[in-house]
């Protein structure tokens, strides 16, 4: 999946976490985030909004069928 970025960028240039977590938890993703980057400490630009977050259309997809696909 992230086979052409890791040809371009080692392990440790790229950071990967839950877009849930992003919604979550912004204030801590922005903060270990600007720690990876080695920037000052500064507050959050602004809210996220919620753009794609659904209405519950993934209740009916089979479990193993989530299961595979975030595997993958």
């Amino acid at each position: 999946m992230l086979d052409r970025y890791e040809k371009l960028f080692s392990r440790r240039q790229l950071w990967m976490f839950r877009s849930e977590d992003l919604f979550d938890q912004p204030e801590q993703l922005w903060s270990k985030l600007l720690g990876l980057l080695r920037l000052p400490s500064q507050p959050l630009p602004r809210q996220l909004p919620h753009q794609n977050r659904g209405i519950g259309e993934a209740k009916d997809v089979p479990q193993q069928l989530l299961g595979q696909l975030r595997r993958e």
